[in-house]
């Protein structure tokens, strides 16, 4: 019975986050109405605000699931502390893809939180914070193991966070003919990786993968 109501309440989740999504887009924030979104979503008013309050957290809440998981971070900060490059190219594939296929939504997004305190101040409380903590341990840990070289933990874990908003900005202000629009995901996050990685790493990991890339560099040409 649990199973089922757990299944039940993330499909009416998605439901009225999909419908939300679609509404924000067409009209805006401002001018959408719970009501409307419940009419794109197939439910009853009354049923959206079983699950949330208002707008304020709808917004929060497409936002965090699109753009900033703090699963996602927690789950990149841990392949960046073991340095594997495809899972964690993979998971920033995944993350630059849904990215750009709801940019439109980050403006949405920007566009309120300048004039609302309230999903700022909630916005911060209920997603970016998390994620900061998460990124700082993970940052902490692999200073520790000498992985990566000291940083300014602070600034660091917000440059990570804020490629992702970037390049979805960027993204959206490009027309289809836009280098990001022509390029392949999996290109775009081995440089993400590349250049992270390299940034931070401790002097003995950039000796060693300076090696590693001489070796391959040698076996590539000298089969020329």
């Amino acid at each position: 019975m649990k199973t089922q109501n757990s299944d039940l309440i993330k499909k009416r989740k998605t439901q009225i986050l999909t419908a939300a999504l679609t509404a924000f887009g067409n009209r805006g924030f401002k001018d959408t109405t719970i009501a409307e979104i419940a009419r794109l979503a197939g439910v009853a008013e009354g049923t959206i605000y079983n699950y949330y309050k208002n707008k304020r957290e709808l917004m929060i809440s497409l936002v965090n699931q699109y753009f900033i998981s703090q699963r996602l971070f927690v789950n990149t900060g841990k392949l960046l502390l073991s340095t594997d490059s495809l899972k964690f190219q993979k998971i920033v594939q995944e993350r630059l893809r849904a990215n750009f296929e709801n940019a439109n939504l980050l403006f949405l997004f920007l566009a309120e939180v300048q004039h609302n305190k309230k999903i700022r101040v909630k916005y911060a409380r209920q997603v970016t914070d998390p994620i900061f903590q998460s990124l700082e341990t993970l940052l902490l840990s692999g200073i520790k193991q000498r992985k990566f070289r000291k940083v300014n933990i602070l600034l660091i874990e917000r440059v990570l966070v804020s490629i992702f908003i970037g390049l979805s900005i960027i993204y959206n202000l490009e027309n289809d003919s836009g280098p990001l629009h022509q390029m392949k995901i999996s290109d775009i996050s081995n440089e993400i990786f590349t250049l992270f990685l390299n940034g931070i790493a401790g002097p003995d990991h950039i000796t060693k993968q300076m090696r590693t890339r001489g070796r391959k560099y040698v076996e590539q040409y000298s089969q020329i």
